[in-house]
């Protein structure tokens, strides 16, 4: 029980990490169509998966 609140506390702790990417993403000054825009995008979405995965059981 202890646990489950520890790694619930954790989480309400961490930015959400789709809000964080798409702060960054706006701050490049490019249209979402371009492909600069798209591949940034990409590679922050698959760090953010990568993350999780090495985090979440």
């Amino acid at each position: 029980m202890r646990e489950e609140a520890k790694s619930l506390k954790q989480q309400s702790q961490q930015p959400d990490l789709a809000v964080v990417r798409d702060r960054i993403l706006s701050g490049l000054k490019v249209g979402k169509q371009s492909q600069e825009y798209k591949r940034t995008k990409a590679a922050i979405d698959r760090f953010i998966a990568e993350v999780r995965s090495s985090v979440l059981p």
